[in-house]
């Protein structure tokens, strides 16, 4: 049984399959180790709840991983279509008007917490897809994907909250209890995305 960290990654190194990134994997299962013995984590602990070295390569070799490029791109990108879905849903409704545009802004300013839920939900969705498909190996693809993808949210609050953008485009929707909900719920998203990546890491192993 294995009793301690270099045994762990000493194996895991003997078993992964030659063709993906070793030392990648390898730092990342040995900065798992090192934040979860900062925590107060025995060793044996941590080996127990990741498992057994050799079924984490086994499973290395059975997966067919999707390129960590894409997923990045993928998540970063349906991202910033929500927002351009919202951006041409409020130039419609302030500029062009008509029904269609009116019934949509209604429908939309309707149910303003349900949309803040469902978009915290969408991303610990991404956080738990990559740590799902890549395990401890994808925490650098999961770090660059949630702080690219907060820029287009972290760009609009902060125009929000300075006026860049005028507060009548957005009534009635933007209420002053909102915003603040809106801007605590943005510094919660890396939070809850990483939550979901640990869980999806789980599931992985």
């Amino acid at each position: 049984m294995i009793q301690s960290k270099r045994e762990f990654l000493n194996q895991l190194e003997r078993e992964l399959p030659v063709q993906i990134d070793k030392e990648s994997i390898l730092y990342d299962y040995s900065q798992h180790f090192e934040e979860e013995l900062a925590r107060g984590r025995s060793e044996r602990d941590i080996i127990a709840s990741l498992g057994n070295p050799t079924e984490i390569a086994n499973q290395y070799r059975t997966m067919t991983v999707i390129p960590k490029r894409f997923t990045r791109r993928f998540f970063i990108l349906s991202n910033c279509f929500f927002f351009l879905l919202g951006i041409l849903l409020t130039i419609g409704y302030n500029v062009y008007g008509g029904p269609m545009f009116s019934t949509l802004w209604s429908l939309f300013t309707s149910v303003p917490f349900l949309i803040v839920f469902c978009y915290s939900c969408f991303w610990v969705f991404i956080g738990y897809e990559i740590g799902k498909e890549y395990g401890l190996s994808g925490k650098r693809v999961f770090s660059t994907t949630v702080l690219i993808g907060l820029l287009p949210n972290l760009i609009l609050m902060f125009m929000t909250l300075f006026e860049v953008v005028s507060i009548d485009w957005f009534n009635p929707l933007l209420t002053p209890s909102f915003i603040s909900i809106c801007v605590v719920m943005t510094c919660l998203l890396y939070p809850l995305s990483k939550f979901g990546f640990q869980f999806g890491v789980k599931q992985s192993i």
